[in-house]
């Protein structure tokens, strides 16, 4: 604010000493309102960095820079109409301008208006087909009216160039949870396993991002990271095992039941793997009484697992559950 007035106070009086004209002044003041926004933007204030560029663009009204800024910042800042309208008003004297096309479209897809930004995002993509920033809204666009197979379709292409300052917090960790998602919403559980792997692979915070070198993660990213990776583990584990490949799927199970992490529920599937799949009984028993140790109380459950065709030993089962219901150990 002190640095503002001075550089106000020193244009004023370059103006009253008659150095400058009124269109010169006007261009610094904007130069300096922008300068403002910059560095303030660069704090994350956004919504004072949308203001700074604001003023600059009611300075100099024929700047496209000015313009593009103060509508960028407007969606940043919150301001969704604010930030359309100027971005629409850069697309009709700017039809082929490629951020252009894109903010406006960001805007359109904010305000609802899918049909519009559908139509501008695959205009992008049909000249740029990897832009990955246009290939993830346009996929987002999709997933809202359920097609999720073209969501995909349309993302993929983008994995394999993605970098993780193409979309700011999105790195490429999110990007194969997403295509894993889309992969699952599509019923193409191949697909899903592909990518869930490639997320577990590929290091960095929950964001997909590395972190900086020179200091470690705050306890609670770490926190944040290790519930982010458990989750995929447990994820990549049912999906495993669904597929017909138990043995895989009890290699991400162990490790969840090794760090205490395993649900009740989870350690329960953890087990009818173990004694159906598997017919590892001993550790299949154990893992059963943890399950109903912790509260695992699904009935329903308890009675597939009995009456399963392939299992070896039911009596011993029940052996487990009477224990539990007496509170004792077998």
């Amino acid at each position: 604010m002190i640095l503002r007035r001075f550089i106000s106070c020193a244009l004023f009086l370059l103006l009253v000493s008659g150095c400058m004209s009124d269109a010169v002044l006007s261009r610094r003041l904007a130069e300096s309102e922008a300068g403002r926004g910059m560095l303030l933007e660069e704090d994350g204030r956004y919504a004072e960095a949308f203001d700074a560029f604001r003023s600059a663009l009611e300075l100099e009204p024929d700047s496209l820079h000015y313009r593009y800024e103060a509508s960028r910042l407007a969606f940043l800042a919150g301001d969704v109409r604010y930030g359309t309208r100027q971005a629409e008003a850069l697309h009709r004297r700017y039809p082929e301008n490629v951020l252009v096309s894109e903010l406006f479209a960001y805007g359109c897809m904010l305000e609802g208006r899918d049909d519009e930004s559908e139509r501008l995002y695959r205009e992008l993509l049909e000249k740029h087909e990897r832009y990955g920033p246009v290939a993830l809204n346009l996929s987002l666009l999709l997933e809202r009216r359920g097609a999720y197979r073209e969501a995909f379709d349309i993302l993929r292409p983008s994995a394999d160039e993605w970098k993780d300052e193409t979309v700011a917090g999105f790195g490429k960790r999110k990007l194969y949870l997403r295509l894993a998602d889309l992969a699952s919403e599509a019923f193409m559980p191949g697909d899903e396993l592909i990518w869930l792997t490639k997320a577990l692979e590929t290091k960095g915070g929950a964001d997909g991002r590395a972190g900086a070198a020179s200091s470690g993660p705050k306890p609670s990213e770490e926190a944040e990271k290790q519930d982010d990776e458990s989750a995929l583990k447990l994820r990549l584990a049912a999906l495993l095992a669904d597929q017909g490949e138990p043995g895989e799927a009890v290699t991400y199970y162990q490790e969840l039941s090794d760090a205490g992490t395993l649900t009740a529920e989870a350690t329960f599937n953890f087990a009818r793997i173990l004694l159906v799949d598997l017919e590892r009984y001993p550790e299949g028993l154990e893992e059963l009484r943890l399950a109903l140790e912790a509260g695992f109380t699904d009935d329903a459950a308890i009675e597939k697992l009995l009456s399963e065709p392939d299992l070896l030993d039911p009596d011993a089962i029940r052996q487990v559950l009477d224990a539990s219901k007496k509170g004792a150990s077998p």
